[in-house]
């Protein structure tokens, strides 16, 4: 096959390993008697609970309302950081997109949208970062560049369209409207194998795995990176070290059963990093090429 038609097949991979895996999954299961468990969609689109649309906030204790204040801005906090570490990662400088941005606007529609999900009891949307990624890698064009005995893929550009945000979801919801019946046919490995599949490929390109990866790598075989050529490879990996034990006290706390305090502590992560050049850890030129996003 030549190259646009590989380029046709990846750009529909995850289409068509749903149908495959579907397909190879539902001849399995009849043949050798398997029992699988399918994507399961309620047959109405109604609330989950026999309850109106809108929720009744008078019928909320007056004690619970403003209980719910200290929970509410921890929530808060967590859907500020993951919308924008998401958008962040989307619009980094690596990828050469030439639009403006648009933060502000962004939370804005974020805290309408949150506003009215929560009068109608459902579910609070952010920008999902795997998706999110996958998407921009989608309307991504790269190219292989060798660098000495180094083979690195940069990007050469991306096409800034809202047509494709638009058209999924309005895929999306023809889907539910229309093909419940046909959803309900896929099973849920396929679906979490999908899911797997797709965070990690979103994993490429992650500058703080790159630079783990620094510790396992010959000098001569590390990439001509800003973190490698123009700083100490001493900060680099010292700065790496902090950012992974800082990521292993955060899942510590997350599972444990003072998890509920995880946004706050993740709101106190600069916070340490200030505390870090404080103390003389890193110089101000170091910070400028290793927190650069």
């Amino acid at each position: 096959f030549n190259k646009k038609a590989r380029d046709l097949v990846a750009n529909f991979g995850p289409t068509i390993s749903i149908v495959a895996c579907t397909i190879a999954c539902t001849w399995l299961a009849t043949r050798y008697g398997i029992g699988l468990e399918y994507l399961t969609l309620p047959s109405q689109i109604a609330p989950s609970t026999p309850r109106p649309w809108v929720v009744s906030l008078m019928d909320t204790p007056v004690w619970a309302r403003w209980a719910s204040s200290l929970p509410a801005v921890m929530v808060s906090i967590l859907m500020f950081f993951d919308q924008n570490i998401t958008t962040r990662l989307v619009n980094s400088k690596d990828n050469k997109m030439k639009k403006g941005y648009g933060y502000h606007v962004d939370l804005l529609i974020v805290a309408a949208n949150t506003l009215v999900f929560s009068m109608l009891g459902m579910p609070w949307l952010v920008a999902a970062t795997v998706r999110s990624v996958n998407h921009l890698k989608s309307l991504t064009t790269f190219e292989d560049v060798k660098e000495g005995d180094v083979e690195t893929t940069k990007v050469v550009g991306v096409t800034e369209t809202r047509v494709t945000n638009f058209a999924i979801h309005a895929c999306i919801g023809a889907s539910v409207l229309y093909a419940r019946d046909l959803l309900a046919k896929i099973p849920q490995c396929v679906l979490m194998g999908l899911f797997l599949y797709l965070g990690l490929s979103a994993i490429k390109g992650n500058e703080f795995l790159e630079r783990i990866e620094l510790f396992f790598m010959d000098k001569k075989k590390m990439p001509k990176v800003p973190y490698v050529t123009d700083i100490s490879l001493g900060a680099t990996k010292k700065f790496t070290l902090l950012q992974i034990a800082s990521l292993l006290a955060l899942v510590a706390l997350k599972e444990s059963k003072y998890g509920i305090l995880f946004p706050v502590v993740i709101a106190a992560l600069q916070i340490i990093l200030v505390l870090a050049v404080r103390a003389k850890w890193f110089t101000e030129k170091e910070i400028a090429v290793l927190d650069r996003e």
